[in-house]
């Protein structure tokens, strides 16, 4: 007797989940180029604490970047330019992003229903003819 089972679970199976998700954040950021003949870049400054200023990103002589935001909540954005010689500018007006906020995670995952399903197969041998 061969006796074959099948299970079904309410669940969908054949992908990885990670733990957590963390969430990809960036923001790009655009200015009106500076017009001096020894202009040598642009710095851009970014924090969550306007006291502190803790990521320096030099973009060159671009008037746009892309940064990827290594935190989710409120960050704060200077620029400042550089000439040639090393020198720097004042800082410009401060603006702001804040990222979408996450969902909460839900909670209390479990199996609602399961089925088990057996199937028998009975293989019989009767009324045979064996032929010459």
């Amino acid at each position: 007797m061969k006796t074959k089972y099948l299970i079904t679970l309410l669940a969908t199976i054949g992908f990885t989940a990670a733990a957590q998700s963390p969430n990809i954040d960036t923001v790009t950021l655009g200015w009106t180029a500076n017009t001096e003949s020894d202009l040598g870049g642009y710095k851009l400054y970014a924090t969550q604490n306007t006291n502190l200023w803790t990521h320096v990103k030099s973009v060159g002589l671009v008037t746009n970047t892309t940064l990827l935001l290594p935190a989710q909540g409120t960050w704060y954005f200077i620029l400042t330019a550089t000439n040639t010689g090393g020198l720097e500018s004042l800082s410009s007006d401060t603006v702001s992003y804040t990222t979408p906020v996450s969902p909460a995670k839900p909670t209390l995952l479990r199996i609602i229903s399961a089925t088990a399903t057996r199937v028998s197969t009975i293989t019989t041998a009767t009324n045979l003819i064996l032929l010459p």
